[in-house]
């Protein structure tokens, strides 16, 4: 090989809106990555993205910012995205000479290891359907246990986006340390600004929130533990007995993300808590209304029973939006002390926690100066985000 090393990224599990955290950290990331070439940084790679059609309408300063080939799909029929990363994309890296191909999305296609090639980085961002294999259904369980070890054999380099992960990812697969890497997240794209007070005003009154409230932007999946938190705000709801105090009304809980398969069930705890007054199901909302969500909020919640990173955690520190969240390994690496962290399978310590903040100013100051002193912090920074990622590149093409 001579000159620049082409890195090929498949973005073609990336469907927009749907997938959740893994979307908002690649993208952020890629960013990332842009700036620091845009700044004279990183000049010996060429990135070249390679995704779904929809890519165009959804990140279009992403694509404007490398070369990219899409495929005429929009990612609805998964067996069409799935043959499209079987056969399009072997043939695109070919024709397009990739030295690296980054299968960002946590599994190496079928046929990977014969991608023209090309030497493989696989981002996996967790290991959760070998954890917590109940939350998957059957078909989708099958499919990850069998492609989730033979994806990590495939591989030159694993990376994961925390400590925590790369640890559980070794343990669990027996990746040795020589192939993996740490390559974090940075900054989320679209909570960085300060929300003006027309702004903050046109959210809480599109939201119906006049008062305090706790905000938990989680699609319905079973690990990010609805359930736990809905007892707690009931609780908290009972205790209050009505305003926090003389001018306010009483609190509310915001949540918002997708529709997936506890969706009925969180409906139905609602109803029998007889909370439904209390309780905003806003679904899925523009990136910018959360973040004046998050800058607005008496604290983030977040009781997820499983992260690979934890975005929330990280885009609520940015916001100034004191945090509440679970303790469990990547969450707690995360949020590192500026937050308060709370066990996954007890109601009552979220109850504490909520009534704390509500009634305590001065915590919330703390909380949020904490957490803003935290974010800020190199570890989340464009330039570290940047470095590990091409770091992570130049490992990779010299393999084997």
């Amino acid at each position: 090989m001579s000159g620049k090393i082409r890195v090929g990224v498949n973005a073609l599990w990336m469907v927009p809106g749907v997938v959740g955290g893994t979307e908002v950290g690649t993208v952020s990331l890629l960013h990332s990555f842009a700036a620091a070439q845009a700044a004279g940084f990183h000049d010996d790679i060429e990135v070249v993205l390679y995704g779904l059609a929809r890519l165009a309408a959804a990140h279009p300063h992403l694509l404007g910012q490398f070369e990219h080939h899409l495929v005429d799909l929009d990612g609805a029929q998964r067996p069409m995205r799935v043959l499209a990363e079987t056969l399009w994309l072997p043939m695109r890296l070919r024709r397009d000479h990739i030295d690296v191909v980054h299968h960002a999305g946590g599994v190496v296609p079928v046929g990977g290891r014969w991608m023209g090639g090309a030497r493989v980085a696989l981002t996996v961002h967790d290991v959760q359907v070998l954890e917590h294999p109940a939350y998957f259904a059957p078909v989708k369980r099958r499919y990850l246990q069998w492609m989730l070890p033979r994806s990590v054999r495939a591989a030159d380099l694993v990376l994961t986006p925390t400590e925590a992960s790369g640890r559980t990812v070794a343990d669990r697969l027996g990746v040795p340390d020589e192939r993996m890497w740490l390559s974090r997240f940075s900054w989320p794209r679209g909570v960085l600004e300060s929300p003006s007070d027309a702004e903050r005003a046109r959210v809480r009154a599109t939201y119906r929130l006049p008062g305090p409230f706790f905000v938990y932007p989680a699609i319905t999946y079973p690990h990010k533990n609805h359930a736990l938190l809905l007892d707690a705000f009931a609780a908290l709801v009972d205790q209050e007995g009505g305003a926090v105090d003389a001018i306010t009304a009483p609190p509310v809980l915001v949540l918002t993300g997708a529709a997936a398969g506890e969706e009925d069930s969180v409906a139905a705890r609602v109803e029998r808590l007889g909370i439904g007054a209390s309780v905003r199901r806003v679904g899925r909302i523009p990136r910018r209304d959360l973040g004046v969500l998050l800058a607005e909020a008496t604290a983030l919640t977040f009781p997820s029973q499983y992260e690979g990173f934890g975005l929330p955690a990280l885009e609520a520190m940015i916001a100034g939006c004191p945090v509440i969240a679970s303790d469990v390994g990547a969450v707690a690496e995360v949020v590192a002390g500026a937050g308060i962290l709370v066990p996954t399978d007890d109601a009552e310590p979220w109850t504490t926690a909520m009534r704390r903040l509500l009634h305590d100013p001065a915590l919330r100051q703390d909380l949020r100066a904490a957490g803003v002193q935290r974010a800020a912090a190199p570890t989340f920074s464009d330039e570290i985000a940047s470095e590990q990622l091409a770091a992570a590149y130049r490992r990779a093409v010299a393999a084997r």
